[in-house]
């Protein structure tokens, strides 16, 4: 939900991992490396207020909806098969209501292999599981 905000100072993966390693647990962080966004840009929802992500840094907004090339970084389908494409988003393609970053683009790759490192830099993670990656 994008309106939760944490109490300041709070970090949940932090806690968990000083309450965990203490007791022998391991803690393995779950990364959702394809999705970036689930709500409708025309359809205001309580989870997103702003109909798009309310923050303007936020990656959807940066390099997803409405963005131009070549900063333009959600998957597309070929004009071909549009199975699953959300029209008139000009073939942008949602799965199970998930906007999804094309990872085969070079600038999306390098963000999110940026962001895991910085993931294992900054947390005394034991592992780390990629999901969605598509």
């Amino acid at each position: 939900m994008e309106n939760y905000v944490p109490p300041p100072g709070f970090d949940p993966l932090q806690y968990l991992i000083d309450k965990a390693h203490p007791e022998g647990i391991e803690v393995h962080a779950w990364v959702n490396i394809g999705p970036v966004y689930t709500g409708h840009p025309n359809i205001a929802m309580a989870a997103w207020p702003c109909r798009v992500p309310c923050d303007p840094n936020h990656l959807f907004n940066r390099h997803g909806y409405r963005a131009p090339e070549p900063d333009y970084w959600l998957t597309r389908t070929h004009p071909s098969f549009t199975d699953g494409t959300i029209t008139p988003f000009l073939g942008e393609r949602m799965s199970s209501g998930l906007w999804f970053m094309d990872l085969g683009h070079p600038d999306a790759a390098d963000y999110t292999i940026r962001v895991l490192v910085e993931l294992l830099r900054d947390y005394d993670v034991d592992g780390i599981h990629l999901d969605y990656n598509r």
